[in-house]
């Protein structure tokens, strides 16, 4: 249990660095914008041909605010990370007490592993469907190739035998000019 106490320190000190970094940016951020109107009011008295400076602190203002909303949301994700483990700590700290007072003991550990095997029963059954589904399928896949292969063999003795016969043809045709010469 001493060793809990430790990890929910952690989680309060990474939300306190989360906050002071957000807090740091919001002051840059202030700093920025005040620069950006400072410069503004500036820029109207200076030429306007001359890079302008607003444009500069603006363009820095815009990627300080999106680095500020970024921020502001890893910090929403910490806090909501750091309040769900510490929900799931507390969850642990109230079980590991109830085993060591014996509230939750030994039936409720039977009844758990009851429940498990039930699930794993379903589980293997459901594998057993898939493996059978699967060698159904392997056989009706094997079963259309030999179709297939028949069908290709059929069709290539019919193309023999039309290239036989042309093949004949020729020959004849040729036997028949030599006959005549």
């Amino acid at each position: 249990m001493e060793r809990l106490i430790p990890v929910s320190w952690t989680h309060e000190e990474h939300g306190l660095q989360a906050w002071t970094a957000l807090s740091y940016l919001l002051y840059v951020n202030n700093n920025l914008s005040r620069a950006a109107y400072l410069a503004q009011k500036r820029h109207l008295k200076e030429d306007t041909r001359k890079p302008s400076a607003i444009s500069i602190l603006q363009h820095q203002l815009q990627e300080a605010q999106g680095k500020i909303a970024l921020l502001e949301a890893k910090v929403r994700d910490a806090e909501e990370d750091a309040q769900s483990k510490a929900e799931e700590m507390s969850n642990m700290i109230i079980q590991l007490r109830e085993y060591e007072t014996g509230e939750f003991g030994l039936s409720q550990a039977m009844e758990q592993i009851k429940e498990l095997r039930k699930q794993k029963a379903v589980c293997d059954k459901h594998i057993e469907q898939l493996v059978q589904a699967g060698n159904q399928l392997q056989e009706e896949a094997n079963q259309l190739e030999e179709e297939n292969l028949i069908l290709r063999l059929g069709k290539l003795a019919s193309d023999n035998e039309i290239l036989d016969r042309k093949v004949k043809s020729v020959l004849d045709m040729e036997v028949d000019q030599r006959n005549i010469e």
